[in-house]
């Protein structure tokens, strides 16, 4: 992903949820925003090298605190994308760093 990559418009990615964008060539980017601020992760579980989201959507804990790989249900804090719970390992997810242009956009603010 390129410095710059534009994620999108802070306005389309709804608030407390998690959006996943595709981001050319590695793939997909969970977007996560509260309020003004956005957190951004590779959509790819370090376990079993499978996007977040293979067999749902639906990722975020109902209080809003942890990110859960559908396909094999481990689980990472969404403050720093650290694993946690019963499958926890050393590995967490890979941060994307993003910020919020004067445009109102989500955009890569540096290259990963």
């Amino acid at each position: 992903m390129e410095l710059g990559t534009i994620l999108g418009p802070l306005e389309e990615i709804a608030d407390g949820e998690v959006t996943e964008r595709s981001v050319d060539p590695v793939g997909s980017v969970l977007v996560l925003r509260r309020g003004e601020t956005v957190r951004a992760w590779r959509n790819l579980c370090p376990h079993h090298w499978l996007p977040l989201t293979y067999r749902s959507p639906k990722i975020l804990s109902a209080d809003g605190a942890r990110l859960r790989c559908s396909n094999h249900g481990a689980e990472f804090g969404v403050a720093d994308g650290r694993s946690l719970g019963d499958v926890a390992l050393p590995c967490g997810l890979e941060p994307v760093p993003v910020h919020i242009d004067p445009e109102g956009r989500v955009v890569l603010r540096q290259q990963v």
